[in-house]
């Protein structure tokens, strides 16, 4: 599952690789300048990136991604 947040960071969830409970999750940003410049303000404020899909029945698909910024801003220290 590849999820885009505001054009500007790509998180791809690998469920093929997971640890325990938990599935693998490349990240990394878009070329789109603007957009990234956009999103970072936020990102450094957080912590954590959280997404809910509905399933249907009533049930939700969670995914929870901890944010670690690497000190030039440009990457993530876990992707």
């Amino acid at each position: 599952m590849t999820v885009l947040v505001a054009d500007a960071l790509l998180l791809e969830f690998d469920t093929t690789k997971k640890h325990g409970a938990e599935a693998y999750v490349n990240s990394s940003f878009t070329p789109n300048a603007e957009a990234v410049k956009r999103l970072l303000p936020t990102v450094r404020k957080s912590d954590l990136v959280r997404i809910v899909i509905p399933c249907g029945d009533g049930k939700n698909l969670y995914a929870i991604y901890p944010l670690a910024m690497a000190t030039d801003d440009t990457k993530s220290d876990r992707g």
